[in-house]
């Protein structure tokens, strides 16, 4: 997964995070299977963007995307800044589920 929060030049105090999807991976109901096997993450700040990437392995067996996309749409990602400009502080919630793209490799 790949988030990316953009404009980031005109932000400050940026928060964001990412849920754990090994609890809701490896806890579906009727299912005794170990999906979650392992992953990694990183956080890279560049010019005016932030990318939040996070990896796993899956054990995706039986498992179509429409089911995928549900578990992941059990966690919530947050994110919080403050506008440099007005001292603003802003907020969003949304789950990965909503735009989430399946790749193959």
């Amino acid at each position: 997964m790949i988030l990316t929060l953009r404009g980031t030049d005109s932000l400050s105090d940026i928060q964001v995070k990412l849920p754990h999807y090994r609890e809701a991976f490896n806890n579906i109901k009727d299912d005794q299977q170990i999906r979650y096997w392992f992953g990694s993450g990183a956080d890279e700040e560049q010019e005016n963007k932030n990318i939040y990437t996070r990896e796993f392995v899956l054990y995706a067996k039986a498992l179509n995307d429409k089911q995928i996309k549900e578990i992941l749409a059990t966690g919530k990602i947050k994110t919080s800044w403050v506008l440099k400009d007005t001292k603003t502080k802003a907020q969003a919630e949304f789950h990965a589920g909503e735009n989430i793209e399946f790749e193959a490799k």
